[in-house]
């Protein structure tokens, strides 16, 4: 018997693994009938990306544009998210005005291309307020049609993190992803005649921004970090488990993005988001005290991966990418995934196994984990607030900023265990010399 198979046996009675089990059966229970009762439901991840696309329209170029209207209203200060309809009509100047100052639609002879707004109207993907933009672009005379560039900075310039998804189509029904528009890389050659399809490296730059912006992705891989450092005295045996575990949840993370993104499987998207809220929760409640048998869990990182892996297939299914469009987009954001993931594996574990020395050390990472998914699963199966979310995004902005703060908190601990060892020291050396000086 292993060193960690004992620890577990003697952690997880199976008394102690029935009441578990319980608890976990009775918040996926309430998952499953809120998310499928409730109306309205949210998207699994919130579309945080700007998704265009540019068809021909005759001789000119349409431009069809969905931009998060939140996103918008936090790059140019306007309050466009209260009341999207009034909001868009008020402001529709001061929008057009806007488009008409970020973007430009440039011919191979290096003249500017006339551009016009034609709608703007509120719409939602997912659940999340967009604003619905067309326009057209005539080329000037002797630019082709098929062949530009197009310059976009709407909200890029403001957000640097915020990216641009541009995808093309020549008027038949296959849709490729040409490119992704960002603050670094304003702007995007584009030929309708010879699409060239998004670059790997492209995808994996998404796939690692995608994992440094989701405190939920973080908060989890720092949970499976510390579920092995808490459990494993040496570090081989911690990095031997927490690879092991890694591995099942990328796999489970690559199948599920990848059966929703081709279109085979699509589970409502509120049951997504709760669902990755309620892994959270169980992963920290695992942590604290361990209910999982310890030969089920790579099975359940598995699972757990497979729940997280809904997660972008939206942002690929609103681009309409079908067949071998969608295997680059795919493998490479699974590769930026992967690379985020290690080297979140690594700064995080470093401050965990000093951690881990001190008593009762799982309780202060389980504990406030275990709050967070909470209001997550309050929050994203009721659609209401959530006032834990402004301090979630300040401790959790990357996982460099998390890892500094467990530090912080395994130093104060080991300054605390130092000064009470000191103290007790001082406490039997003060007996010791008063028991000597006493008369006998």
């Amino acid at each position: 018997m292993t060193e960690a198979t004992a620890i577990h046996d003697r952690a997880a009675r199976p008394e102690q693994r029935v009441r578990a089990a319980a608890v976990a059966s009775l918040v996926l229970a309430i998952w499953v009938v809120v998310a499928l009762l409730w109306q309205s439901p949210a998207d699994a991840h919130p579309a945080d990306a700007t998704l265009v696309k540019v068809s021909r329209n005759g001789d000119d170029i349409a431009f069809d544009v969905q931009i998060p209207l939140n996103l918008l209203d936090e790059a140019s200060g306007t309050d466009l998210s209260s009341h999207p309809d009034e909001a868009i009509a008020l402001h529709a100047t001061l929008l057009r005005d806007l488009f008409a100052r970020s973007i430009a639609v440039t011919g191979v002879s290096g003249d500017e291309w006339p551009l016009h707004v034609d709608k703007l109207e509120p719409t939602a993907i997912g659940g999340v307020n967009q604003l619905h933009v067309v326009m057209t672009a005539s080329p000037v005379y002797g630019d082709s049609p098929d062949s530009f560039v197009l310059t976009y900075r709407v909200i890029t310039e403001q957000l640097t993190a915020h990216d641009v998804y541009v995808a093309g189509s020549t008027g038949d029904t296959t849709t490729d992803l040409l490119g992704v528009i960002n603050h670094r890389h304003p702007t995007l050659a584009i030929s309708l005649e010879h699409p060239a399809a998004v670059g790997l490296r492209a995808m994996i730059d998404r796939g690692i921004h995608h994992f440094r912006s989701g405190t939920d992705h973080i908060i989890f891989i720092t949970l499976l970090a510390a579920s092995t450092a808490f459990t494993y005295r040496t570090a081989r045996a911690r990095i031997t488990a927490l690879a092991i575990r890694s591995t099942a949840f990328t796999l489970g993370h690559s199948l599920s993005l990848s059966l929703a993104a081709s279109g085979t499987l699509n589970p409502p998207s509120r049951l997504v988001e709760t669902g990755i809220a309620v892994t959270v929760f169980v992963t920290a409640m695992h942590v604290a005290r361990p209910c999982i048998p310890h030969r089920a869990e790579t099975a359940i990182a598995l699972l757990f991966g497979l729940i997280h892996g809904f997660g972008f297939s939206s942002t690929l299914g609103n681009l309409g990418l079908t067949g071998r469009a969608l295997i680059v987009p795919t493998v490479g954001f699974n590769i930026g995934l992967e690379v985020a993931q290690l080297a979140a594996d690594v700064v995080l574990s470093l401050p965990l196994w000093w951690l881990a020395r001190r008593r009762w050390s799982n309780i202060g990472i389980a504990v406030p984990a275990m709050a967070v998914a909470g209001s997550w699963i309050i929050q994203r199966g009721l659609n209401t607030s959530n006032p834990l979310e402004p301090l979630v995004n300040v401790v959790v902005a990357t996982p460099e900023r998390l890892a500094f703060i467990i530090g912080l908190f395994a130093a104060a601990s080991a300054g605390y265990a130092a000064q009470r060892r000191r103290r007790v020291a001082e406490d039997f050396e003060s007996s010791y010399i008063a028991l000597r000086e006493s008369p006998r």
